[in-house]
């Protein structure tokens, strides 16, 4: 879901991306928006989103990302403003500067994190999270990765997604237990992984299409390893399907196959299988029947469901082989995949959109669907990008933010309920 071109460097890896604010240099941060996949360095990876988010979330869910670093031109948010977004189903998250997540949109699960249920188009502070370098946000569940290394989540818990052992739902962060060294995580519907500083990954919660990539289809409450991924540096996760790109620029998917989102052909993978011809990739984001990938050299790269043009190659079909996204030759600094779209940051600061557009979802002031990118209205100084199940959200360079799309739970956080086909600043942040 979240998906955005990240760098996530612990303090002194080398590859990360201009200079940390000081209220982040005591953290393990993450670089946002770099162009170029460095050099893997023991105890440093990439993540990418999305996720998310992400849901994730061109890194994807951090999925969605951590602390934004700079944006293409070198500007970096300010350190008391927003940092990050997360986009989910029907809510959405933003992390600051200071290490604080504010929620807003559906709250029917507590996935606003607030201790209540009640939702609205207003953020709320997430409780007790002081420490955030990173969030995610699925159907109606949020996560957060810590400082340590360690990771939080709220929200439902129908199938264990929260990953602290149990299936009760928690409308303030739980622990996800065991989980340590996180240097990327993501949250799907009802799905959440991390990528650990080792290149190994983590995957919890539902397990029907084998979305855990450990060879069952047992769900889980506590994160299971996923089968045959090393060298991995981001995870991108969203409906039934993940993702991990790899150090090498390669990607691994697992899970529902039912569109071709995982880059090949057969059914369900219960483990992870390579996506077919894709190399020089340095970023990943999963939607609901596609994935895409960001390309080192520029423009990308997408697969799977077609139909709504969410692929962007101009033909409006799926496919289960890469196709490369039209009129995209420029560096991609951000990659975000939703229900039936697909955004992309771009190094001039600017956005582009594609696919479904029902509500709005890509920003250029229509509801006219596109097989092809579409400028976002008004956009300027880009530095993340994220892509829910009707709704969009960007980061700018001033620390800011801006939403666009459906807005039934209040999702924009512009304090109305109104859908918005053209960006509008979420209030409160």
């Amino acid at each position: 879901m979240d998906a955005l071109l990240e760098i996530r460097a612990r303090k002194g890896c080398a590859g990360s991306v201009g200079q940390r604010r000081p209220v982040l240099a005591a953290r393990r941060t993450v670089v946002l928006v770099v162009i170029a996949l460095p050099a893997a360095q023991p105890g440093c990876s990439a993540v990418v989103e999305g996720d998310g988010s992400g849901k994730g979330g061109v890194a994807a869910d951090a999925g969605g990302g951590g602390d934004a670093g700079p944006s293409a031109d070198g500007q970096a948010p300010p350190a008391d403003g927003v940092w990050q977004i997360a986009a989910g189903y029907n809510h959405t998250c933003a992390l600051r500067g200071d290490g604080t997540v504010r929620c807003w949109g559906s709250n029917t699960l507590g996935q606003l994190g607030d201790g209540t249920f009640a939702g609205g188009p207003v953020s709320v502070a997430v409780k007790g999270l002081h420490q955030a370098v990173a969030i995610t946000a699925g159907l109606d569940h949020s996560c957060a990765m810590l400082a340590d290394g360690t990771a939080r989540c709220w929200g439902n818990n129908s199938y264990g997604q929260l990953g602290d052992g149990t299936k009760a739902h928690a409308p303030l962060p739980v622990e996800v237990t065991g989980l340590q060294n996180a240097v990327g995580i993501a949250a799907a519907e009802f799905l959440s992984c991390a990528v650990l500083g080792d290149g190994t990954a983590r995957c919890w919660g539902i397990n029907q299409h084998a979305e855990l990539g450990n060879g069952t289809k047992t769900d889980s409450s506590l994160p299971a390893p996923v089968a045959g991924v090393a060298g991995a540096v981001a995870v991108s996760a969203f409906a039934q399907h993940a993702c991990a790109l790899l150090a090498d620029g390669t990607a691994r998917c697992w899970g529902d196959n039912g569109s071709g989102q995982l880059g090949t052909w057969p059914t369900s993978e219960y483990v992870p299988v390579p996506v077919q011809g894709l190399v020089g990739a340095v970023g990943i984001a999963a939607g609901s029947w596609h994935s895409c990938a960001a390309l080192k050299q520029g423009g990308a790269r997408c697969w799977g469901a077609g139909t709504k043009g969410q692929l962007g190659d101009g033909t409006g079909t799926s496919s289960h082989e890469i196709v490369a996204v039209a009129a995209l030759a420029q560096s991609v600094a951000g990659l975000a995949a939703g229900a039936e779209h697909t955004c992309a940051a771009l190094a001039d600061g600017t956005a582009r959109c594609w696919g479904g557009n029902s509500a709005g979802q890509l920003g250029d002031g229509s509801h006219k669907t596109s097989n092809v990118p579409v400028a976002v209205k008004g956009l300027a100084g880009v530095v993340t990008i994220s892509a829910g199940l009707m709704h969009t959200c960007a980061v700018l360079a001033d620390g800011t933010a801006r939403c666009w799309g459906g807005n039934l739970t209040g999702q924009l956080g512009d304090g109305s309920h109104t859908p918005s086909s053209v960006p509008v600043e979420p209030q409160g942040l």
